[in-house]
């Protein structure tokens, strides 16, 4: 046994005892195409429509690297369909609970979240330049600070729950150089909790990703040969029951434009988003020391909610002195505007074993103080890091040769 296999085994074991299977990671981004650098994983997607930009607790994850099939005559186990399929387990805590950023004056925004996630991928068509998977990713997550949404302590959730058809195709390929295309549709079912609590009854998800691989310094340099340029775009429409958050569990009495009691079901005024466009940019750059994937990059998003447009009618108030059109703000906002930017680091010591570590900020543009937010810092900002097992690795090294992985660099002298 190598050194390799021995501490991805020891590694291996501690994943399984340590949390086993399923948390959430929201929706996963598709799987990476057959030859190539690993991808930088699951992204966090925009914040549930209506509600503020949170940051998710899921941090990317590597992808294990895809072994050439063999040839059929050799008499081993083709590349298996269900590639891509994984176990993540991942930790998350907002910056001010570990001390980075501003002192608030109580801990009552400060989280440690706990997730553990299920993708299920499995290649329905697997060509050489285009192929077409499906995905699936079940999910549970529990908050070991003071929630504000349970009921006991340390109260599991089960997350969203993703189903996403994707097509992804290589347009070219030469050298260094590749052009990725994927399209992804999807339904997000509401599972959670809170999506469940609010009204939601479905979301239809519909992705479009552009990749590039570019020559840095060249395929004989040691470091930074090349890096990957990635372009995406996402809509989302949401099915609710009403424009505002509302819960059949919640009974609230309010008064009416009479001063009557009524029994309302709503849970919050602010209104729920009804489509939300999100377009991204991410840079990422992939060495391998020893032979180990090891991926380096960074994303931005922008993120736009638009509200829905409320219709009134003639007599929308009746007083005694007759009907009254009640009139909206001249001024209203029918879009909300948010933003995200995030780094991270993967490490692949083995095929069946990833590492990786994670910082992300979503927030909305404008704080609750009236000013611009930056970018890249807000109160609700984290730091995760995430530790990510592929079965079906394992499955082919017990059933024929090991997965590959990159080549070691050459340490011979070249001769001019």
């Amino acid at each position: 046994m190598t050194c390799r296999t021995g501490l991805a085994l020891l590694v291996l074991a501690f994943s399984i005892g340590a949390g086993g299977v399923a948390a959430a990671q929201g929706a996963a981004i598709p799987p990476p195409a057959k030859h190539g650098p690993p991808a930088s994983g699951p992204a966090a997607g925009p914040p549930a429509a209506g509600a503020p930009a949170t940051v998710s607790a899921a941090s990317p994850t590597t992808v294990a690297p895809a072994a050439d099939k063999p040839e059929p005559s050799a008499g081993l186990p083709p590349r298996v369909p269900w590639r891509g399929t994984s176990v993540s387990w991942t930790n998350a805590a907002t910056t001010t609970l570990i001390g980075v950023g501003r002192d608030n004056i109580s801990s009552s925004g400060e989280t440690y979240t706990m997730d553990w996630s299920l993708t299920l991928n499995y290649y329905v068509v697997d060509q050489d330049k285009w192929k077409i998977s499906l995905m699936l990713v079940p999910s549970v997550n529990v908050e070991l600070t003071n929630s504000n949404i349970t009921t006991t302590k340390y109260e599991p959730h089960f997350g969203d729950l993703p189903f996403l058809a994707t097509y992804s195709r290589t347009l070219f390929a030469k050298g260094l150089w590749s052009t990725g295309l994927g399209l992804t549709s999807g339904l997000v079912f509401p599972t959670s909790p809170t999506s469940s609590a609010i009204g939601n009854y479905l979301k239809t998800t519909e992705r479009l990703s552009l990749s590039q691989s570019i020559p840095l310094l060249g395929k004989d340099a040691p470091v930074l040969k090349s890096f990957a340029l990635g372009l995406g775009a996402r809509w989302d429409h949401r099915f609710g029951k009403a424009t505002t958050a509302v819960s059949d569990e919640t009974i609230r009495v309010r008064q009416d434009h009479t001063g009557s009691s009524i029994d309302s079901d709503g849970i919050g005024f602010s209104p729920l988003a009804t489509n939300t466009l999100r377009e991204s940019i991410s840079l990422t750059f992939s060495e391998a020391p020893g032979g180990m994937p090891l991926s380096v990059g960074g994303s931005f998003s922008f993120i736009q909610s638009y509200l829905p447009e409320f219709e009134g009618n003639d007599c929308e108030v009746e007083l005694p002195t007759g009907c009254v059109k009640a009139g909206s703000q001249v001024d209203v906002r029918t879009t909300r505007y948010n933003f995200g930017f995030s780094v991270s680091a993967s490490f692949q010591p083995a095929p069946e074993l990833g590492l990786s570590l994670a910082y992300a900020n979503a927030s909305n543009t404008l704080g609750t103080d009236g000013q611009t937010r930056s970018i890249f810092y807000s109160p609700g900002a984290q730091f995760s890091g995430t530790l990510t097992f592929y079965p079906d690795a394992l499955y082919e090294r017990l059933t024929g040769p090991p997965r590959k992985m990159a080549k070691k660099r050459d340490r011979k002298r070249r001769s001019f």
